[in-house]
């Protein structure tokens, strides 16, 4: 069984640049200790610090600065805008229904003062909430709504992240074809712009897409177009997004050796930067190779540090990604894996079946067809 890895979602609202975002920071903050009045240029300053900061909880803080601030001013436009982010924040750090409630707070703020631009950074906010709960059609309902008006404005660069994050629902629905057309919509809009990050992304996404297809060669060649772009912007993030997403395909390919020197790559340097998901996403893949060649120690160890980290920063269906590979594992490992574990052998089958069950009860309530197939496969294999 392999995991899904999630794509680059960077369609939601404004988003830092990794790595880049720490000297803007540094200004910012400046700039608020020196600048005590509270009126519109603190505040946005304080909206400034949101949309940049690469902690999440520090952008909430702003976030949150910024929400006072405007109901003292009695700046609604400016109050939208801070729950916008706020909610931004938030969903980063795992509490999706707080982001909803601040997402639908902004939705009729901007109803009512007719600013599109804005309405439509909501819905693409809701789209950005359903994805991360699996409800992939109605992400895709919300971000079709977002695209409309979008496009309506004639607005590049927010045409192309809707179409990028349409792309990814289609994609998490196993819809790959579909989803390559709007990642080459998207990939079209930022070549207009000249974004070479997002054009850096859309060449990941199609990598992807190529990848699912069983088109290897043609997956990596795009992987390495995207990593030659990263690799000029400095964007560490992406380039370990690549390294991985090229060790996924010469996995697929049966080449585990190359497969677990671009793993170890990515893992280097996420590590360096603390990106947990990513973190958690390398020692997944890391996991399942030695899984799938026999280490079954070394895969134990990998997939159950993936999983505390997924736990930590609650991302459901990559946890039971793991637990699929968990379960497979119980199945398959030698009896002398088990007397050294804290698991009886006489229960190797039993704690199995329960993650298969919990997987499939999960993915039903998510509309995720391919998870829940791989829950009905491994049941077989445990009754097998």
């Amino acid at each position: 069984m392999r995991s899904i890895i999630p794509l680059l979602l960077l369609g939601f609202i404004t988003l830092n640049v990794l790595g880049q975002a720490s000297k803007v920071t540094d200004s910012i903050k400046i700039a608020l200790s020196s600048y005590v009045k509270n009126d519109s240029t603190r505040l946005n300053l304080f909206l400034k610090l949101a949309k940049t900061t690469d902690s999440d909880s520090e952008g909430v803080k702003a976030a949150e600065e910024a929400v006072n601030l405007a109901k003292a001013l009695n700046l609604k436009s400016k109050l939208g805008e801070a729950y916008i982010l706020n909610a931004a924040c938030i969903l980063e750090l795992g509490n999706d229904s707080l982001a909803f409630s601040l997402l639908n707070e902004a939705l009729e703020i901007f109803k009512k003062s007719e600013e599109e631009i804005e309405e439509a950074n909501v819905y693409s906010g809701l789209g950005r909430i359903f994805q991360y709960r699996s409800q992939y059609y109605k992400a895709i309902e919300y971000n079709k709504n977002a695209l409309t008006i979008y496009e309506k404005n004639k607005n590049i660069e927010l045409s192309g992240k809707a179409n990028l994050n349409l792309g990814v629902c289609y994609y998490l629905l196993s819809d790959f074809a579909e989803a390559a057309q709007y990642y080459l919509k998207a990939n079209n809009y930022f070549e207009q712009l000249g974004n070479r990050q997002y054009v850096a992304v859309t060449l990941s996404n199609l990598a992807r897409t190529e990848r699912e297809l069983k088109k290897y060669s043609s997956s990596i060649e795009y992987f390495r177009k995207g990593l030659s772009i990263q690799f000029i912007i400095k964007d560490s993030f992406g380039i370990a997004k690549s390294l991985q997403g090229i060790g996924i395909a010469f996995d697929l390919m049966k080449k585990s050796d190359s497969a677990l020197w671009y793993y170890y790559k990515a893992l280097a340097i996420n590590k360096s930067k603390n990106y947990k998901l990513n973190i958690a996403e390398n020692l997944t893949n890391i996991g399942i190779i030695y899984k799938d060649i026999g280490r079954y120690e070394e895969a134990y160890f990998s997939l159950n540090e993936a999983l505390s980290l997924y736990n930590e920063i609650n991302r459901k269906m990559n946890k039971y990604q793991v637990e699929l590979n968990i379960g497979e594992l119980f199945c398959n490992a030698p009896d002398s894996f088990f007397s050294e574990k804290t698991i009886p052998l006489s229960q190797r089958y039993t704690k199995a079946s329960l993650l298969f069950n919990n997987i499939i009860s999960y993915s039903k309530e998510s509309e995720d067809i391919d998870l829940e197939s791989k829950g009905w496969l491994g049941l077989s294999m445990v009754y097998e």
